[in-house]
């Protein structure tokens, strides 16, 4: 049961935790869910790589694949963005002024001309920028 629960919480990207779980017993929980995950990341590489190169694949294999591949791209995100919180902000603040000082003279500089709403009085696109809005 807890090595389920801990694999599901590895796809989730959810800390697992079972308080009053010896030690040695959660190392190994954590071993296989490593081992699982390893060869679940291979596994999904490896099928896309078959796709990419064309070869004979059935259909559910590419439904799964592309929610393998998007569940490790939002685990690798997430992970990102965490660290981006961890470390901080990249950018000091006075290069961030200039960056935006410099992009505005160079829009500036090639005469760049906001693209404007549309007019209220057009029905599909008033539509259209109330769904992009929501």
């Amino acid at each position: 049961q807890h090595l389920s629960e801990a694999w599901r919480c590895w796809k989730a990207n959810i800390p697992w935790k079972v308080p009053g779980l010896p030690v040695p017993i959660e190392n190994m929980i954590l071993r296989y869910v490593k081992a699982k995950a390893d060869w679940w990341t291979n596994v999904a590489h490896y099928n896309r790589e078959r796709i990419r190169r064309g070869a004979t694949v059935d259909k559910t294999v590419c439904r799964k694949n592309l929610g393998r591949l998007t569940r490790l791209w939002l685990k690798a995100e997430q992970e990102r963005q965490h660290n981006y919180l961890k470390d901080g902000p990249y950018v000091t603040p006075e290069e961030a002024v200039a960056i935006y000082t410099t992009t505005v003279h160079w829009l500036e500089s090639r005469k760049f001309s906001p693209i404007p709403f549309p007019p209220l009085s057009y029905k599909h696109d008033t539509k259209l920028l109330i769904l992009a809005l929501e």
